[in-house]
């Protein structure tokens, strides 16, 4: 499948501007670092915190506890990893401006940006080029956003693309910055062969099964193995893995842990527009495999302009059930509006906005109220993921007492990988939370507050790149969400004598 995108610059970024249409012509600051792999909720390998748990001395006094529960809110706000995207312009022309009409404007924390390599059908990717790119990563780490990143070389029908034997040299050569820039890519999709980069109309052969199993495997080497490969099509994945893999066995490094699926077309036809079999028995089983895959993996794309307009599913009752069904992490704004038009007539818009992705939900907390210095005080905290899917990043719940007074900081650190909490919960998780006291921590009160940091060094400070948890400000309770220290402010005190 394919699209025609002009690469309108600023004006891209306008979702209504139908210059940036999609033509379809188809059949915290504190945080720490992540330390040694243990074991995680799903029962495979995951990360460990490091930091003040290394020296941890004799356990808080357990006298009297402190609690409080926290109330839920339907607000919809930006949250890293999730959620509406905006198409950008190409990677390599990306300026500062672009980023901040996505962030602050749009009120985004996804950019898609086509990066376009047909000058390059017939050499290697020059260093200037590389360096080019470097340069653009750069200006997204700054701009607070991060990135859905496609390589293709083009963005028509033509399905102009490059011998598999320079395809494997340039993805050989990105290798180095998408691992440098893991940071700020959110989410990789696969890209490189044929027409948009979407698998198909190859003018290389590349469509062949031995071809795009090399691509996928030079892909898979290519990116750091935190990262997911999302594919376009699921026959492919079904090819490759006949059976999806179990939820013990995921969120680990092989290669089956690591593909996952795009699509292109979502909710646009029978079968979105060839994503699925026309055969209605092979259909089925097609999505039911994508729909088991995307509880594990991130599953995201676009709808679009299909030709006939009356199989597309535009109806709220469509999206909240599909979007469920396929764990929608990510969605384009700008394409195809139709859709999302529709949504905001019948009044569900700002549901599938805020449901998109993961959305945590701090149910209560309990704690000692009382601390001594060279202590180790343990808490525990109820979460929940109320969104449509997963968290993909290995992220950890920290927890820091702030004093009421100096301001000073104590942080520590959760036991479990927030990737392994279920989307579309019905009930808390129980998460422990241990800080260990220093033994010159000043006395007086101190407040408790929660977070939720990114785990690279690069970003783990920056409030943009923090998860906001889905809770209400309390006055009454002294519980509030603080932008500028991306923490929530639990409304509890440990006192430290």
């Amino acid at each position: 499948m394919g699209r025609a995108v002009t690469a309108c610059g600023l004006a891209a970024l306008c979702i209504l501007g139908a210059a940036c249409d999609e033509q379809p012509d188809r059949p915290a600051q504190d945080a720490q670092a992540p330390g040694e792999s243990g074991p995680n909720d799903l029962g495979v390998a995951g990360d460990a915190e490091a930091g003040p748990l290394a020296d941890q001395g004799p356990p808080a006094d357990a006298g009297p506890q402190a609690s409080a529960t926290f109330s839920p809110t339907t607000e919809d706000f930006p949250n890293p990893e999730r959620g509406f995207y905006a198409f950008t312009t190409d990677l390599a022309d990306l300026d500062t401006s672009e980023l901040t009409y996505v962030r602050d404007t749009l009120g985004l924390r996804l950019a898609f940006v086509p990066t376009k390599l047909d000058a390059y059908v017939g050499q290697a990717l020059p260093q200037s080029y590389l360096s080019q790119l470097t340069a653009r990563f750069a200006l997204v780490r700054a701009g607070g956003v991060k990135l859905v990143l496609r390589f293709a070389y083009n963005y028509d029908a033509g399905g102009q693309d490059a011998p598999l034997s320079l395809v494997q040299q340039h993805i050989g050569q990105l290798a180095p910055l998408l691992k440098a820039n893991a940071d700020v890519i959110a989410y990789l999709q696969a890209g490189f062969i044929g027409a948009w980069g979407e698998w198909h109309t190859s003018s290389s052969n590349l469509t062949t099964d031995a071809n795009r199993a090399a691509v996928r495997d030079a892909l898979l080497a290519a990116a750091p193995t935190s990262q997911i490969v999302q594919f376009r099509y699921p026959p492919d994945l079904i090819k490759w893995y006949p059976t999806v893999l179990e939820p013990s066995q995921a969120l680990g490094a092989t290669d089956q842990a690591r593909i996952g699926s795009h699509n292109d077309c979502f909710l646009s036809s029978d079968t979105d527009v060839g994503t699925y079999s026309s055969d209605t028995t092979l259909g089925d089983q097609q999505r039911a495999y994508v729909k088991a895959l995307s509880a594990l993996t991130p599953y995201g794309g676009e709808t679009c302009d299909a030709s006939d307009a009356s199989q597309q599913r535009r109806s709220c009752a469509a999206i909240l059930a599909e979007g469920r069904d396929y764990h929608l992490t990510y969605l384009n704004l700008s394409y195809y509006t139709a859709f999302h038009q529709q949504w905001k007539a019948e009044g569900c818009y700002d549901e599938v906005s805020r449901s998109m992705g993961y959305r945590f939900q701090l149910d209560a907390i309990s704690h000692p109220m009382n601390a001594t210095p060279g202590a180790t005080l343990t808490a525990q905290v109820d979460l929940r993921n109320v969104g449509w899917s997963r968290l993909f990043s290995a992220r950890k719940l920290t927890l820091t007492l702030r004093h009421r007074v100096s301001g000073a900081l104590i942080s520590g650190s959760g036991d479990t990988d927030l990737r392994t909490l279920p989307a579309q919960a019905t009930a808390s998780t129980p998460i422990t939370v241990t800080l260990s006291i220093p033994a010159g921590a000043a006395s007086g009160d101190y407040d408790v507050l929660l977070g939720a940091p990114d785990i690279y060094p690069t970003t783990s400070g920056d409030a943009r790149h923090a998860i906001r948890f889905a809770n209400a400000d309390e006055a009454a309770r002294d519980q509030a969400w603080e932008p500028t220290t991306a923490r929530f402010r639990a409304g509890t005190q440990v006192s430290v004598p």
